[in-house]
């Protein structure tokens, strides 16, 4: 019943009209060449996929090793900085050039800094704070 005009036309309704044939702008045909030329193109995309995937996980590696290392030299120094300032300050609370309510105010508030320390420490920067609202 259907020749061969009829496969490369495709019928199309317009506002309740009847269907009326309607020429197709795009016929193609598979042909062995063909087929191969986009298992070739799929092969390609696919290679060039991977290799940014795995230039993206190479650059993030590298980042968080940058920020890791730097992070230590920071809370070296700090640590340092504080440790040399108590000293400093209990030396000059010896001497008594410093009352002993401000040697405890700054042991206090040293205190505080390094349980903030330890914290950022327990809960990294790349791990998300889990939200109470979406469990």
């Amino acid at each position: 019943m259907s020749t061969e005009n009829d496969s490369k036309v495709v019928k199309k309704r317009i506002k309740n009209e009847p269907l009326q044939p309607v020429e197709s702008e795009h016929t193609s045909e598979w042909n062995p060449k063909s087929v191969e030329n986009i298992i070739r193109l799929i092969d390609t995309l696919a290679k060039d996929y991977l290799q940014f995937r795995r230039e993206d996980s190479d650059a993030k590696i590298q980042r968080l090793s940058k920020v890791a290392e730097h992070n230590r030299r920071l809370t070296y120094s700090l640590v340092i900085f504080l440790a040399a300032l108590i000293v400093l300050m209990a030396v000059l609370t010896i001497y008594d050039k410093v009352t002993g309510d401000a040697l405890l105010f700054l042991a206090g508030t040293v205190t505080g800094y390094i349980i903030t320390l330890i914290q950022s420490f327990i809960l990294s920067p790349i791990e998300e704070v889990p939200n109470p609202e979406s469990m």
